[in-house]
């Protein structure tokens, strides 16, 4: 990470060199060709447990706010798993060691100096409910990438990742979408990090 400078209002990068440039363009042109690319499917159970636990730091984490006793009822094998809450299941688990250098998991990352990586946005959409109780499976695949502005100051991939989670029960075998219940899209965006002013567009 880049330390903190007084009156410091942007990061710094001054444009892709020709070896960059060439590195970027190879690693899009083959993986641009190839989508939608599997990742690796993560499977999971709709633990009633965890909803409880869930419940009990929600809506604060510091037990400022009061939970409502009723929060926990309904929580049991066989209920609704409400929207939202499936983003405690299936999540990769990676030791520490195998981090990126911001903590985060690694996913998919573009050559350098690409080594920068933000949340740009997702969505989901809500087919069929989920049930505690269930083994679910979720099927990721990166389905666009995104080039922007490669020839500027201000350059930046966008990788969106899909993902299809259903129960496992219920997994057809054939299309990955098919009787999907829960469809949602994840966008991260990859910067450059360096030294070099960064520039507002039009500068």
């Amino acid at each position: 990470m880049l330390s903190k400078r007084p009156n410091q209002k942007f990061r710094y990068f001054s444009g892709l060199s020709g070896k960059e440039r060439e590195g970027v363009s190879s690693w899009l042109t083959e993986k641009t060709g190839a989508l939608p690319i599997q990742q690796p499917t993560l499977v999971d159970y709709l633990n009633p447990s965890q909803i409880k636990a869930l419940a009990c730091t929600l809506p604060s984490l510091d037990g400022s706010i009061p939970i409502p006793d009723s929060r926990h009822f309904g929580i049991e094998k066989g209920s609704l798993l409400a929207p939202g809450h499936l983003l405690v299941f299936c999540n990769p688990s990676v030791p520490e060691r195998d981090l990126d250098s911001d903590a985060t998991t690694p996913f998919f990352p573009p050559p350098p100096p690409f080594v920068r990586r933000m949340w740009a946005s997702g969505k989901f959409t809500f087919q069929k409910s989920l049930r505690l109780g269930n083994d679910i499976r979720a099927e990721r695949k990166v389905t666009k990438i995104d080039p922007k502005r490669l020839d500027s100051k201000n350059p930046m991939i966008i990788v969106e990742q899909t993902i299809a989670t259903k129960p496992e029960e219920e997994d057809s075998g054939g299309d990955w979408l098919q009787d999907a219940h829960t469809i949602e899209t994840r966008s991260h965006v990859y910067m450059p990090l360096s030294n070099e002013r960064r520039v507002r567009a039009g500068e």
